[in-house]
């Protein structure tokens, strides 16, 4: 099996994993295989391979559970018996970080539990205005927006994520 890709996302319904081959020869299945510590592995499902195939293949997989963080890898299985490990991905589950934001002072802050935060500035059209990338509890400077309506959104490292909408006067 040549194995094009494998990752996941964390949503708010669980840990979604997908991944692509681009070729099968007698694969029988993946094992779904989750680890709290990175190390000591356990199997949480299976999907079904397409055994002999030349084209792309997509598959998913979602874990329901409540954990806040994991790794993951997959097992293929060959007919025969024979198997193969993908690397491993680690998940962390979405987090909500509180964001304060400050425009009276042309200042933003954004307030979490975070190494770094990225940061989009949007006008209502979608056009990103300005982007920036703070460390835990830093003030970024924004002077130079305009009057308007804009949407702030952010991502941390640790999975954190939101948007809000703000009025610059």
């Amino acid at each position: 099996v040549e194995l094009g890709f494998f990752n996941g996302q964390a949503t708010s319904k669980g840990n979604v994993l997908n991944w692509r081959t681009y070729s099968e020869i007698n694969n029988e299945k993946f094992i779904i295989e989750k680890s709290i510590d990175g190390i000591d592995f356990y199997s949480i499902g299976e999907v079904s391979g397409n055994g002999n195939t030349s084209v792309s293949n997509n598959y998913s997989f979602t874990d329901y559970s409540n954990v806040s963080s994991a790794y993951y890898r997959l097992k293929q299985v060959d007919y025969d018996g024979k198997f193969e490990y993908s690397k491993k991905i680690k998940m962390v589950a979405n987090q909500k970080s509180e964001l304060t934001l400050n425009f009276s002072s042309q200042q933003l802050y954004v307030q979490g539990h975070y190494n770094w935060v990225e940061v989009n500035v949007a006008s209502m059209r979608g056009d990103v205005v300005m982007h920036l990338t703070l460390n835990e509890a830093e003030y970024a400077d924004v002077v130079g927006l305009s009057k308007g309506v804009y949407i702030i959104s952010y991502i941390t490292d640790n999975g954190g994520y939101g948007s809000q909408k703000v009025v610059v006067q």
